[in-house]
């Protein structure tokens, strides 16, 4: 990176992450058998922050976005929501996220040309978010909690239209959402327990940042120390958030 609009070099995780992303329309084989089917993908796309080249954001090795400057400053969506890519933390995961949704959008509209896109659920879910201090009134106590805010996007079957959920959702709630309306009083084959997020509908919910976060380290009936939070209701509106303590 040389600037925040100009780069040199390849970054070969990006690669290899976006070229499985770019290529799901030629994988994908669509077979009229009337049986139903669970596809789950991992991918690592968006781990790998890095400049692209606008306005297809995709990977070039002399990347310049000198005409684009000026409009890279700000965001601005048609609810007026607004976004700061003014620094090289923000520059890059916008980059990065641009070319997840345009590589996907491709392939949904594929779905749909094919006549499977209504009769599918698709849930698209991040394992974290991550700091990047758009604003200020989230930084409550020791970190940025939209650190906690997780990517989470869902189209249900036959849906249509756009709708937003303001509440705690993470990657936790993904086996509930896949499994309404299609499994019966789905449980856990390893704990036989319900697969449910009712308790996290009890009002306020606490959530812990761990710097250990690998599993080989921090396990057992307890989690190691950590920052803890509250919060309830819209996560955007900082006064729902409160700092509870490192314990």
């Amino acid at each position: 990176r040389t600037s925040l609009y100009t780069a040199q070099g390849i970054d070969a995780g990006f690669v290899d992450s976006y070229n499985v992303l770019d290529k799901l329309v030629p994988m994908t084989k669509i077979e009229n058998d009337k049986s139903n089917h669970f596809l789950m993908m991992c991918n690592e796309i968006t781990h790998h922050p890095c400049i692209l080249q606008q306005p297809d954001y995709v990977a070039t090795y002399n990347v310049d976005n000198s005409e684009y400057y000026e409009d890279t400053i700000i965001k601005i969506d048609d609810k007026g929501n607004s976004i700061n890519i003014d620094d090289e933390e923000n520059v890059t995961h916008y980059h990065i996220d641009m070319a997840a949704f345009l590589t996907l959008g491709k392939w949904f509209e594929y779905l749909k040309q094919e006549g499977v896109y209504d009769n599918t659920r698709i849930i698209i879910v991040s394992d974290h978010g991550w700091p990047i201090n758009q604003d200020e009134e989230m930084y409550i106590g020791e970190h940025d909690v939209e650190t906690f805010h997780c990517t989470l996007m869902v189209k249900d079957f036959d849906s249509d239209g756009f709708t937003e959920n303001d509440e705690l959702m993470t990657n936790a709630d993904v086996p509930t959402l896949a499994m309404d309306g299609v499994i019966d009083n789905p449980v856990n084959p390893f704990t036989n327990n319900p697969i449910t997020n009712d308790m996290k509908n009890d009002g306020t919910q606490e959530v812990v940042f761990v710097k250990t976060w690998q599993i080989d380290e921090n396990n057992g009936n307890t989690y190691m120390p950590g920052y803890w939070y509250s919060v309830h209701d819209n996560v955007h509106d900082s006064d729902n958030w409160s700092y509870l303590g490192f314990y």
